[in-house]
């Protein structure tokens, strides 16, 4: 499998035309939101305006609201009622942004699911560089080259990211970043995710890559959260994810072959 590299480009001339590039038709935005109220609403907009350029056939906006508690889900529930692009999973219990991510790619019915935050540091308009890319691969993968985050979350990333790639010989340099796959990975590979933590994003990258699948990395813009925390990053969940890391490398070394560049 060869694994090649993409900077940012095009424009916002022609959307149809990329997208029919890309070999899709229509296009799924998946948002993981929790406690998101000053941000939410602003999130919806600017993912329908640019869908509604984009798919002449279908799009629609999933929401996760993972166990809200401000108003993030009621507003996002109003904004559907008004809206039928825009869905919703409300989910019971926080479980977590990855895993918010993958249910809701599960559900999506797009050629084209694309995650980003709701939280307005990735904007929608990031599917531009995507979408160019996409006509040569089957997975995107976007890299944060200048994090608007805190000192302390680049350096963890960082640390994350450079054991992630020396463990699992990957090329790609922010595995937590958004990405833009096709469909039919998520329902060919999707039911094999194992890991239940942030490292979800990396076992489907790494089973995607012994899957023989296209992957192209593409650069993006990323900006200062507007308003809201960021969730708190927790010596358990840190825990856990390294755990998860470590034990999935049995999987790795089955297929080092495959994962080779």
């Amino acid at each position: 499998m060869q694994t090649v590299s993409a900077e940012a480009g095009g424009g916002t001339n022609d959307l149809r035309g990329l997208l029919t590039a890309a070999g899709a038709r229509s296009v799924s935005i998946v948002m993981p939101a929790q406690n998101e109220q000053q941000n939410i609403t602003t999130a919806l907009d600017l993912s329908v305006e640019l869908l509604q350029q984009c798919c002449s056939d279908f799009y629609e906006v999933i929401v996760v609201d993972d166990a809200s508690t401000d108003t993030t889900l009621q507003l996002v529930r109003d904004y559907a009622a008004k809206n039928p692009s825009v869905k919703f999973i409300a989910l019971d219990k926080d479980v977590g942004p990855h895993l918010a991510v993958l249910t809701g790619f599960r559900q999506a019915k797009g050629d084209l699911l694309f995650f980003i935050p709701s939280d307005l540091q990735i904007l929608p308009d990031q599917l531009l560089p995507c979408l160019p890319a996409m006509a040569n691969a089957d997975y995107v993968c976007t890299n944060r080259v200048v994090r608007a985050d805190p000192f302390h979350r680049i350096v963890m990333a960082r640390l994350y990211n450079a054991m992630l790639r020396r463990m699992f010989n990957l090329p790609m340099h922010d595995v937590d970043s958004s990405i833009l796959v096709r469909k039919r990975v998520v329902d060919e590979i999707g039911h094999q995710i194992t890991t239940k933590s942030t490292f979800i994003l990396a076992e489907l990258l790494i089973r995607a890559r012994a899957a023989g699948l296209r992957i192209v990395e593409v650069t993006i813009e990323h900006h200062p959260r507007p308003a809201g925390k960021p969730a708190a990053i927790t010596p358990k969940e840190t825990f856990k994810t390294l755990v998860e890391a470590v034990g999935f490398l049995r999987f790795a070394l089955k297929t080092r072959r495959s994962l080779r560049s």
